[in-house]
């Protein structure tokens, strides 16, 4: 087991007896998670507002985070 599968088996509550488990949490209950677990560099594909970029920013002081929008303009 990964640390991230021990720490969300320990702190949410989960579907399955086997990763990949089914995490029923909030977006900053995950944010939490990763500072908890000491993540501090990672990356958000698919941004759209920011507001779960903000939420990683704001709940894990320090990381350095890339955000990146594939969206483009259609005709």
């Amino acid at each position: 087991m990964t640390p991230l599968e021990i720490y969300f088996g320990q702190n949410f509550p989960v579907s399955g007896a086997q990763s990949p488990y089914v995490v029923q949490s909030k977006r900053k209950g995950i944010c939490k998670a990763f500072a908890a677990l000491g993540y501090r560099t990672g990356a958000e594909i698919g941004v759209w507002q920011g507001s779960f970029s903000k939420d990683l920013c704001e709940l894990n002081p320090g990381v350095q985070l890339t955000c990146v929008d594939p969206w483009r303009q259609y005709g």
